[in-house]
């Protein structure tokens, strides 16, 4: 199974309502904002403007971007986006739990 984290930042948002419809249309191509502990039912929040892609198909990094790339130019905000493929196990410290 391919994981990815994807960092997002709209550039011209005009306030949270701009967050909330990228995190909208990014859930719609499959991007969460969630992480889980492998073999745990432990679920945390990722960052502010950061998502976790999960496929067990095949997709690379780049297919992965055109995904976010599609979800994100639904906001009609300019954008920046960075897609990276954790090939291992994922650390992370203080993340809040999934509310």
């Amino acid at each position: 199974m391919a994981r990815f984290t994807i960092t997002v930042e709209l550039y011209d948002a005009d306030g949270a309502s701009d967050y909330e419809i990228l995190i909208e249309e990014m859930s719609k191509e499959g991007f969460y904002k969630t992480i889980q502990v492998q073999g745990t039912n432990n679920i945390f929040q990722m960052p502010s403007m950061e998502f976790n892609y999960m496929n067990r198909g095949d997709i690379n990094t780049a297919g992965v971007l055109e995904l976010a790339k599609a979800a994100a130019n639904r906001t009609n905000k300019k954008f920046g986006l960075l897609v990276s493929k954790a090939d291992g196990k994922r650390e992370w410290y203080n993340l809040r739990p999934k509310e």
